[in-house]
């Protein structure tokens, strides 16, 4: 008897690990098995890929940076979700939910400042991947909780469901996100409104004209800039259902009393054809010169009408408004053929005023100089000098030698920055002798030295509240001027995330002077991502 006590007491102590298994071999025995490919070996998505993203998504919404090995390890769960998606259709509403969280929490966080590359790379691949998948009903699906309001999804999941409807190409999707553009949510509006840019649709053009409106009209708060990106692409002639909406659009806003608003209807104006849209160009033309004479700020909007004017047809004829008609009835008449630009040739009109070789048309300006201990460099003009100033200081002659050129007709302010930023005056005032005698002075009794904290400077001149958003009542200036002769405190990366949120309303164009060095690449993301001039001088 005790060898038989013997023999079974090893299996009588592996019987509860035995049981504890049974559910693990009966999950790898359900597990999806699908081949990667004609005589391929099968695939097997072990675990569950659904509730594993689902905490990984659930941590990074928490998180103020993204952990890599986590956003490594959704890429692989993404990649198990795809075999799920081929080997159970039944559970694929399941996956575009876990999709949709993932990409929507992404998407909020790069709306709030917190993104990161890496995670920005997976949600742009798992809607290149799902997206072009969903059929009709996976769509209308979607777009139902896409719709709900009282008992619906969270933002983070509606943001990720306009994403995904957004990058699909079936019918039903548009619908959905036309309905989106209304949702309570500011990021779920606007993650709908980029995924109709683009589209050559009909009703999609006169929606987002209708939108443009309201959000000019306070009604709702849209990305305009999107709006705008798309009329720059968008084509739409005079037989399209479209165009009346377009048309009377552009019309109204070129020569509203607001620049800003003149300057979105040249955006959205683009969209339409040249004989059509010149008449109404030359006339805004003319608006704006005599609004200029009056003293009014009309100095911006004067260079992107001709910049306009010069895209349209390849001539440069200036501030004259005559010369521009005749050359529009010598079109109509078909004595002259329109061509744009030749290949290469920058359209951008320019100022007989410079500063270090940026001519930019502007009579309300604040500048952003930089006062960091490197600025103390000599700036040497030429190869042979040795009584040469300093960088601050070449900086402060070159600024009130572009003033002066400019002339009393325009205001202006400046700003200094290093480890900390401060103004010269609360308002902008006229570059006449004496205010540019006391700037001078003003800036070379300031200290250089200290850190290159840029972004301070540019949130003072852009009049930007603690909450981020933009004090529009107390911007005057159209245009600020940066110059800075090194890398950054902050690097660029914040650049995006802040014009996006600041130059929808403001309309802001940075110009910038980089000085020597290389830089970090955050002068050149201001200027390229509001339209404005680089300049790198090396000395």
């Amino acid at each position: 008897m005790p060898r038989p006590a013997r023999r079974f007491a090893p299996l009588a102590a592996l019987l509860p690990a035995l049981i504890a298994a049974l559910p693990l071999a009966a999950a790898a025995a359900a597990a999806p098995r699908v081949a990667a490919g004609p005589g391929a070996p099968l695939q097997e998505v072990s675990g569950d890929p659904l509730g594993e993203l689902a905490t990984l998504t659930r941590a990074l919404e928490r998180s103020a940076e993204a952990d890599p090995p986590e956003v490594l390890q959704a890429e692989v769960l993404f990649h198990d979700l795809r075999i799920l998606w081929t080997a159970q259709p039944a559970r694929r509403a399941e996956v575009c939910d876990a999709v949709a969280d993932w990409v929507g929490t992404v998407g909020r966080r790069a709306a709030a400042g917190r993104g990161g590359r890496v995670e920005a790379r997976t949600a742009t691949r798992a809607v290149e991947w799902f997206a072009p998948r969903l059929d009709g009903a996976l769509v209308a699906d979607l777009g139902r909780a896409l719709a709900r309001r009282d008992d619906g999804p969270a933002p983070a999941r509606r943001t990720g469901l306009a994403a995904l409807l957004g990058a699909s190409e079936d019918p039903g999707a548009r619908m959905a996100l036309f309905a989106a553009t209304r949702d309570e949510d500011r990021i779920v509006r606007d993650t709908a409104v980029a995924g109709l840019a683009g589209r050559d649709d009909q009703a999609v053009h006169t929606l987002l004209v209708e939108l443009l409106e309201a959000a000019e009209a306070g009604e709702v708060a849209i990305r305009m800039g999107a709006v705008e990106d798309h009329f720059r692409a968008a084509r739409v002639g005079r037989t399209d259902a479209a165009f009346a909406r377009v048309l009377i659009y552009v019309r109204r806003r070129l020569v509203a009393d607001d620049w800003r608003r003149a300057s979105r209807a040249i955006a959205v104006g683009a969209a339409l054809p040249d004989e059509v849209t010149l008449g109404p160009l030359i006339e805004a033309l003319q608006v704006w010169m005599e609004r200029g004479e009056a003293g009014l700020q009309a100095r911006r909007i004067q260079g992107d009408l001709l910049d306009e004017l010069h895209r349209r047809t390849g001539r440069k004829l200036g501030l004259h408004p005559e010369r521009w008609r005749q050359l529009f009835e010598a079109v109509r008449r078909g004595d002259v053929q329109l061509a744009g630009p030749e290949g290469g040739e920058d359209g951008r009109p320019r100022t007989e005023a410079s500063f270090f070789g940026l001519r930019p048309w502007t009579d309300r300006v604040t500048f952003v100089i930089d006062r960091s201990g490197s600025m103390d460099n000599r700036y040497r003009r030429e190869a042979d000098e040795t009584d040469t100033p300093s960088r601050y200081t070449a900086a402060i002659r070159q600024l009130t030698g572009f003033l002066e050129e400019l002339g009393p007709g325009t205001r202006f302010d400046v700003v200094l920055f290093s480890s900390e930023a401060v103004r010269w005056r609360r308002e902008l005032v006229p570059a006449t002798p004496d205010n540019l005698a006391s700037v001078a002075a003003w800036a070379a009794s300031a200290e250089t030295g200290g850190g290159t904290f840029l972004r301070e400077g540019i949130e003072l001149a852009a009049r930007v509240r603690k909450d981020g958003s933009i004090d529009l009542a107390k911007l005057e200036s159209d245009t600020i001027i940066v110059l800075c002769d090194g890398d950054t405190d902050e690097g660029p990366g914040w650049v995006p995330g802040f014009l996006r949120a600041t130059n929808d309303t403001a309309r802001l164009r940075y110009h910038a002077v980089q000085i020597g060095g290389s830089g970090d690449g955050t002068l050149r993301a201001l200027c390229e991502g509001s339209g404005g001039d680089y300049v790198h001088d090396r000395r």
